[in-house]
């Protein structure tokens, strides 16, 4: 299987323009399922999808909203045809369209836990969203130790607008934000715990301007896969994983099972820290 996911970028104050010229030869299935062009307005392959296509008929000509156009190929390279030739170009953004460009809503976290809210967003974009009738698009890019994995929970969940799944929700991606890297979508009345497969692991919240006054809190947990136990500096948390000791009782669930809470493990915990030598 092949997959080419391609960002065209224009410069501030332009668009993209992509048209289609001397071929466009993919095989063709009724829902475009083995060779297919995907095109996305926007920066991400979660973006609006403008169009997916496959076949010999060329696709129509598309414009981006803002700098940027996503383009995904995918070829199961069974059957090879000739393909296609796409030519992008960069015009200058109409004067009438004074929506801004280039807000950038993206945290970096890591160590062993860490929490995400919605209070980490600037209240400015939030304003903003509401003064220009946009939508507000925020990332966090969890990121822990090699060899561990990312454990999400959800302490508080309350969505402005629940249940309206265009309008507000939470996304939780693997290691690349397409959708077929997607773990969950949040955007009813709760929110489970997910789990990813790597040390890398995506948090994305949207919401549209009139949706804007949603409240979660997330917390992330890095932990390891163990069948042979624990190191001394790691908890065991009876399930076949670790986490560092450093969470053990620390009023947040890090275990699955709730272990690193248990009011049992941290009295002992408690005294063992308060312990003196005269």
């Amino acid at each position: 299987m092949l997959a080419f996911p391609v960002c065209v970028a224009a410069g501030k104050g332009n668009v993209v323009s992509l048209d289609f010229r001397d071929s466009f030869h993919l095989e063709s299935d009724t829902n475009c399922q083995y060779d297919y062009l995907e095109i996305r307005d926007g920066g991400h392959g979660y973006d609006e999808l403008l169009g997916k296509y496959c076949g010999s008929e060329f696709p129509p000509g598309h414009t981006s909203r803002g700098r940027y156009l996503w383009l995904h190929f995918h070829s199961d390279e069974n059957i090879e045809y000739s393909g296609f030739t796409a030519v992008y170009s960069f015009r200058q953004r109409p004067p009438s369209e004074v929506v801004p460009e280039d807000t950038v809503c993206k945290f970096h976290r890591n160590g062993s836990e860490g929490i995400i809210r919605e209070t980490d967003i600037d209240p400015a974009l939030k304003e903003m969203a509401k003064k220009y009738g946009i939508a507000l698009d925020c990332k966090w890019v969890i990121r822990v130790a090699d060899g561990w994995r990312v454990q999400l929970s959800f302490p508080a969940f309350a969505l402005d607008k629940p249940n309206s799944c265009e309008t507000n929700y939470l996304d939780v991606f693997k290691t690349h934000t397409e959708l077929p890297s997607r773990l969950r979508l949040f955007c009813g009345a709760a929110a489970e715990t997910v789990e990813s497969d790597t040390n890398l692991m995506h948090l994305r919240f949207f919401a549209m301007a009139d949706a804007l006054d949603s409240k979660f809190e997330a917390v992330y947990t890095a932990f390891r896969d163990s069948s042979s136990g624990c190191n001394a500096d790691e908890f065991d948390c009876q399930d076949n994983t670790c986490i560092s000791r450093d969470l053990l009782c620390n009023g947040r669930t890090n275990c699955r099972q709730l272990w690193d809470e248990d009011p049992g493990e941290c009295s002992v915990s408690t005294s063992f820290n308060h312990i003196s030598f005269l």
